[in-house]
């Protein structure tokens, strides 16, 4: 019986073949700025929502999506829906302070509003709409979140 086993350790077991794969992949810290600014984006909506539970909001959706269209926050406060666009900037000490809310242009303010009015009709506890815009400025390891509540009002 010692024979026997020792003779199946040295043959391959079925369905267990190894086969050599890819060369390792060397870790990198090399990002493209794409990817630093969409890892920044993602940063600055989880402070974002982090501070709006703070304020008494409750948080019902991160990056929804509808087809084409994207809320990065929806949140409720009372019967309000809160729909919420998260800008955040990266600032430098010797540029002057950037406006990260000035990115929401009228096309981008219309989107919203037609994204809102869906997420709306889904939420038969909600009587009304808000469309707030979270402006982060980072410097360093230090940011600065300005909220503006109704924004704007969409034209649809």
């Amino acid at each position: 019986m010692k024979n026997r086993e020792q003779r199946n350790d040295n043959l391959p077991k079925r369905g267990r073949t190894l086969k050599p794969g890819p060369e390792p992949i060397e870790p990198t810290s090399e990002h493209t700025p794409a990817q630093k600014r969409a890892g920044l984006g993602k940063r600055g909506e989880l402070v974002a929502a982090n501070w709006l539970q703070r304020q008494g909001y409750r948080i019902l959706a991160r990056n929804w999506r509808y087809g084409r269209l994207e809320l990065d926050l929806v949140a409720q406060l009372g019967e309000t829906l809160v729909v919420v666009e998260v800008k955040t900037r990266r600032e430098s000490g010797t540029d002057p302070p950037s406006r990260p809310e000035e990115a929401v242009n009228p096309g981008k303010q219309r989107k919203l509003g037609q994204a809102g009015m869906v997420f709306l009709g889904s939420r038969p506890d909600c009587q009304s709409v808000r469309f707030d815009v979270i402006a982060i400025r980072v410097r360093g390891n230090r940011c600065r979140l300005y909220h503006q509540q109704d924004a704007f009002f969409p034209g649809l």
